[in-house]
């Protein structure tokens, strides 16, 4: 199946931003969907084989194109809950992948919220949480602590880092929260944090949504969200209305965080080198 998808893109020479190996292969021991037998089978030591034989099928077609690998799910409170990444990563498993990515939501939506009752669940989704400081720099945190896991336990490079999925909240969103304008803050600063650590690409999940995928940038309706116009504000104003991530043949950007006293107070500066052009981006979470 994979080798006619690939051979059709080829055929058509249509642009490819890569092909991604798995999702969220750490979740497997914990779905209902899937034998504890099947779990234990598509093991990190497994997919250390499979990816080879992935890589070559990809460089068969197209040696150009990017795998992606292997968007292992961080939770909040818990991050990777078992070390899916560094056992991979450990057997050369990086070796074969142009970017390795990882999944993260800093808040539970109402459909994934089964333990605590809504009024006392720290991470249950909603407007006020999503502007808690702490809440924010969880992203920040996790990335940090995944590429350390990667880092420590490879043999080789580890190549760059990409946040592959991510939303205010998991689960679709959250209804009047992940389509309505206090979104904006967290996915703004998320960007922020993200590119300063130096990663050149974040995945948004999702473009266009289906009825009840709130966290969709364009709604089943045909309607934007706040975050969509962000998106465009930021690709426009920020980045020359680029399509592609930057790189040294052309712009070069380089994204500071400011120290500000206050938490709830955060700055971002984007310097184009190639141009001398500057922005700024100010966010208060008051």
């Amino acid at each position: 199946m994979a080798d006619m998808l690939m051979s059709y893109i080829s055929h058509r020479k249509d642009p490819v931003a890569g092909f991604e190996f798995s999702n969220e292969p750490n979740l497997f021991p914990f779905s209902n969907e899937m034998s504890a037998a099947d779990a234990r089978r598509l093991s990190p030591d497994q997919f250390s084989v499979d990816i080879q034989s992935v890589r070559s099928t990809v460089d068969s077609f197209a040696p150009k194109w990017k795998l992606l690998c292997c968007d292992v799910a961080y939770v909040p409170l818990f991050g990777e809950i078992w070390n899916f990444t560094g056992r991979f990563s450990s057997l050369n498993g990086l070796k074969y992948v142009d970017e390795t990515t990882f999944h993260f939501y800093p808040l539970l939506s109402a459909a994934y919220n089964h333990s605590l009752p809504p009024s006392i669940d720290p991470f249950y989704a909603d407007p006020t949480k999503v502007l808690d400081p702490l809440i924010l720099d969880q992203v920040g945190y996790w990335a940090d602590r995944f590429a350390a896991v990667s880092s420590d336990s490879s043999t080789v490079t580890v190549p760059p880092i990409v946040l592959g999925e991510t939303a205010s909240a998991v689960g679709g969103g959250q209804d009047g929260l992940s389509n309505r304008f206090a979104d904006v803050f967290e996915y703004v600063d998320k960007i922020g944090q993200m590119t300063a650590r130096g990663h050149k690409r974040l995945f948004r999940q999702t473009l266009c949504g289906s009825p009840g995928q709130y966290y969709a940038l364009i709604s089943h309706d045909l309607l934007p969200s706040p975050s969509y116009y962000a998106t465009a504000l930021l690709n426009q104003e920020l980045f020359g209305g680029s399509s592609t991530p930057p790189d040294t043949t052309r712009n070069v950007y380089k994204v500071l965080r400011s120290d500000l006293t206050s938490p709830t107070s955060r700055a971002y500066c984007v310097c184009s080198i190639a141009s001398n052009e500057v922005g700024i981006i100010f966010i208060t979470l008051h």
